[in-house]
């Protein structure tokens, strides 16, 4: 089984950098970043849409993994819970 869930973490990396690598050589032209206050100097589009793309990934991950750690800990809560009223059952009996 861990070996399915690497092979498909391997294949989902090797996608992203797939299309990460057809963005910037689809998209050549030069554009420039402009936030409220800051300006950059002209990428390749390509190159910001790949930026874009792996920072929206990371940020996904995160928020994903916040959430996941969230659940273990209510599971890890709720089994020690089950575990006590089991054991005062079986000490009922």
């Amino acid at each position: 089984m861990g070996w399915i869930k690497s092979f498909i973490s391997l294949a989902l990396m090797l996608a992203f950098v797939g299309v990460g690598l057809v963005l910037v050589l689809s998209n050549p032209q030069l554009v420039s970043l402009d936030v409220v206050v800051w300006s950059s100097t002209e990428y390749p589009l390509g190159l910001l849409l790949a930026a874009a793309l792996f920072v929206g990934c990371l940020l996904g991950m995160f928020g994903n993994s916040l959430w996941v750690w969230q659940l273990k800990r209510q599971r890890n809560r709720l089994q020690k819970q089950l575990d006590g009223a089991v054991k005062r059952f079986d000490q009922l009996q």
